[in-house]
């Protein structure tokens, strides 16, 4: 009868590890849709788009906030154009004494500030004022430069129209009194004044100074020798 295996006699089996290493596909994990990163990258595209569309709003605001103010800027041009020759009351048409006498540059100067104020209150926003602020700033500037050099125009002239009448009034003077010789005397010693005035004011020659004084003194003797012959009075 045969022998059977006793069970020492057979060979356990010894459990091997596996040699090498796990692979995976990295490809299926990419076709793959985890939620955690398409939610974090649906945020991230909705930020993205928010600060686009904000961005966008404020091209748009800061385009309206620079229209506003060049809108601001034409009325305050309008106004210091109408301050400066308006029909009504505009400097311009200030001559002579009425624009050396009177107080002009303040009154003037005030007007346009007022009306600036008004107009940058009438704005709708800080930037827009920002926009308007420095440019009405020049416009005052300009506008006062303006009134400033009409008043040198006119004074000029008034000085001039002074001087003339000083001239034409001893000259009529010494017609009324020209059997007086102190009189005459004294009107004939204004008008050398005046004369001399005007030429350091005008920046006359000596040539020119004493033209204009023997042209005056001319017109004065005239006048009191024709009284004279009037009244054949010698």
């Amino acid at each position: 009868m045969p022998k059977l295996p006793s069970i020492a006699d057979q060979e356990r089996p010894i459990p091997r590890g596996r040699k090498g290493v796990v692979t995976i596909d990295a490809s299926a994990l990419k076709e793959q849709k985890l939620p955690g990163l398409a939610l974090a990258r649906v945020g991230e595209d909705v930020t993205n788009t928010a600060l686009q569309f904000e961005q966008v709003l404020q091209r748009e605001q800061d385009r309206l906030d620079r229209t506003r103010a060049e809108e601001a800027f034409n009325k305050l041009r309008d106004k210091q154009l109408d301050l400066t020759v308006g029909e009504k009351y505009g400097f311009t048409l200030r001559k002579g004494a009425d624009a050396i006498n009177k107080p002009i540059l303040q009154e003037y100067s005030t007007r346009l500030e007022d009306a600036a104020r008004g107009i940058s209150e009438s704005l709708t926003n800080d930037r827009q004022r920002e926009y308007f602020r420095p440019r009405a700033a020049i416009v005052g500037l300009q506008f006062k430069e303006d009134i400033l050099k009409h008043v040198g125009r006119e004074n000029s002239a008034y000085a001039e129209q002074v001087f003339r009448g000083t001239v034409d009034t001893e000259v009529r003077n010494a017609t009324v009194r020209w059997d007086q010789p102190d009189a005459i005397g004294l009107s004939l010693e204004r008008i050398n004044s005046a004369i001399n005035t005007e030429a350091r004011r005008a920046g006359w020659s000596p040539e020119i100074t004493e033209a204009q004084r023997l042209a005056a003194a001319g017109k004065l003797h005239t006048a009191v020798l024709g009284q004279a012959i009037g009244t054949e009075n010698y």
